[in-house]
């Protein structure tokens, strides 16, 4: 599934060494699917093709909260993105829910 998303993030970054500061993030993001297709390959050799927006909806909102530290011009991140909406059609589905880890070079 491909979307455009559009974060909104405040962060804090208070110097911990000489070289050394803590990243905090905080923010809320948006989402909205673009396109995509779901394929599902079985045992017996069948395979289904899906619209991915049959199941799940375009549009997401939510939360994300980081944690990392820097050095130098490098920096380690952490993130959780904690959705409110329903990420599946129907009356009541999960919510969406990603973690990453995000090494970064500034230029």
């Amino acid at each position: 599934m491909y979307a455009i998303e559009a974060p909104l993030i405040m962060s804090f970054r208070p110097r911990i060494g000489n070289k050394v500061k803590l990243i905090t993030d905080f923010g809320l993001y948006t989402r909205y699917g673009l396109f995509g297709k779901a394929r599902f390959d079985f045992i017996s050799g069948n395979s289904y093709v899906d619209d991915s927006f049959d199941d799940y909806r375009r549009f997401d909102m939510g939360l994300n909260l980081g944690i990392g530290v820097s050095y130098l011009n490098y920096a380690l991140v952490g993130t959780c993105q904690l959705g409110f909406t329903d990420a599946e059609k129907g009356p009541i589905g999960p919510k969406h829910q990603k973690n990453r880890i995000s090494l970064i070079y500034y230029f």
